[in-house]
This record gives structure tokens, sequence and C-alpha cells, in this order.
């Protein structure tokens, strides 16, 4: 009867080992699955297609070139001619209120 039993454990422990390699290999191939669905070939012939980046890539580029910003920056020592013809174009909708 011992050698009935040792050879029923050893067919289920068989078994289970057989069930586990197959769902790793399922496992496996939806894996690789995922991956050639994230890549997909779009044709535009014929079509105007219009749109916007959504990252500042242009300013990378320039950053790891050493771009110098300073000259795209203009100081200045105050804004009182610009608030005080804002104030003065403000002032003409306020009394037609």
């Amino acid at each position: 009867m011992g050698g009935k039993m040792v050879g029923l454990n050893l067919k289920i422990i068989l078994a289970g080992l057989m069930v586990s390699a197959f769902c790793i290999s399922a496992q496996a191939q939806e894996k690789a699955g995922e991956k050639t669905e994230k890549k997909k070939t779009l044709s535009f012939e014929d079509e105007l297609v219009e749109g916007s980046t959504q990252k500042p890539e242009l300013f990378y580029l320039f950053q790891k070139k050493n771009f110098n910003y300073k000259r795209l920056i203009k100081l200045r020592e105050n804004f009182i001619p610009e608030m005080r013809k804002t104030s003065e174009d403000l002032k003409p909708s306020r009394s037609s209120n």
C-alpha cells in the first residue's frame, strides 16, 4: 500500500508542475502580445493633421547645448508706463457701466 501512495503523490506533484508550467507559458505569451499591441502604424495620406506637443521638447534640446536664456530676457527697472496706459484704457470702460 505504501508504494501506491508514493506513486499517487508523485502523479499529483507531476500534474501540479505541468499545470504550473502551462500557466507560466500562457502569461509569457500574454505579455509578448501586449508589447506588439502598443506599436501601431497610421497612414494619413492626403489628410491634414494639426496638433501641438504636450511637453516642451525644444527647450530640452536647447538646454543640452547650454542654451543662453539671458539674451531672451530683457530686464527693466519699472513698468510704470505700461501701468499708466492700462489704467487710462480702463477708465472709460468703468464710467460706461
